[in-house]
């Protein structure tokens, strides 16, 4: 188990913090229980950056304007509970970017205007059972970025989506998967 953070009013903050090892940062397992929990603006470098199995129960959760610039960053099998999950504006610079198995607990979560680079962004197998979840204005460049085979996918709303009445903001970028949209639950 990870480093835990505790208290009924912590403000859990990593904001402007930089990350760097030639090895990474690791958050695998921790569990993040107070109200707030913010890395905003944090900057990660090194081999990789990890929050596998993190689990963040606290009211908002936050890496607005956050930097990964690790080969990896990823939040595996992750867990985001509480009103709020933001990566608006975040950047994922390295060669993989991971949110495969991760579960949106929250009511939203907002990946608005995030960019997504390098070779490989995914999403599969995630969760996303809140009242929404928005990657309005969210920049698709990595090689392939995988949505497939998610195991909830509730009120996820993309530019390339139609929201009744008017026609999407612009069209699915190819590099984004599947090519049949939206993706499929998969059973479970």
């Amino acid at each position: 188990m990870g480093a835990q953070f505790h208290g009924e009013w912590t403000w859990t903050m990593f904001d402007d913090a930089h990350f760097h090892s030639s090895r990474g940062t690791s958050f695998i397992g921790a569990q993040f229980h107070g109200k707030w929990t913010f890395f905003d603006r944090a900057q990660f470098h090194g081999e990789r950056t990890s929050f596998g199995r993190a689990k963040f129960h606290g009211k908002q959760t936050s890496f607005e304007d956050a930097q990964f610039h690790s080969k990896w960053a990823s939040f595996e099998d992750a867990q985001f509970h509480g009103e709020w999950a933001s990566f608006k504006a975040a950047q994922f610079h390295g060669e993989w970017a991971s949110f495969e198995d991760a579960q949106f607990h929250s009511k939203r979560a907002s990946f608005k205007a995030a960019q997504f680079h390098g070779e490989w962004a995914s999403f599969k197998a995630a969760q996303f059972h809140g009242e929404w979840a928005s990657f309005k204005a969210a920049q698709f460049h990595a090689k392939r970025t995988s949505f497939q085979n998610p195991l909830a996918w509730s009120h996820v709303y993309f530019d390339w989506d139609p929201r009744p009445p008017y026609a999407p903001i612009t069209e699915k970028p190819d590099s984004v998967l599947p090519e049949a949209w939206p993706p499929t639950v998969q059973d479970t």
